[in-house]
């Protein structure tokens, strides 16, 4: 058994925040998010440990890794052709982050 007290949650970052920015001017509206995650710990949660060696009676424990921090970015727009119809557009991850959520 892996013994956590005094470390970190695991999956669960230390900072995260999302900053939401809206525009609408008449018919047509923008939004800008910007949503930031901090490095955080993880484990294979396989028993956490590993299939003993060959002779071996016992396994290893599951290392401990780190997903690193990450940032996104996702832009929208929407425009109000008449009351019946608006066009929305909305683009996530431009910076083509690579990422991980759990």
């Amino acid at each position: 058994m892996v013994d956590v007290r005094g470390q970190p949650l695991l999956r669960r970052p230390k900072h995260a925040g999302t900053v939401h920015v809206n525009y609408t001017r008449g018919p047509a509206s923008v939004h800008f998010n910007l949503r930031a995650v901090s490095e955080r710990h993880d484990a294979a949660f396989a028993g956490l440990f590993r299939p003993p060696a060959p002779g071996s009676f016992f396994g290893d424990a599951v290392d401990i890794t780190v997903n690193p921090a990450y940032t996104l970015i996702n832009l929208g727009a929407q425009v109000r052709l008449h009351d019946a119809t608006t066009v929305f557009l909305h683009f996530e991850n431009l910076g083509n982050e690579r990422y991980t959520t759990a």
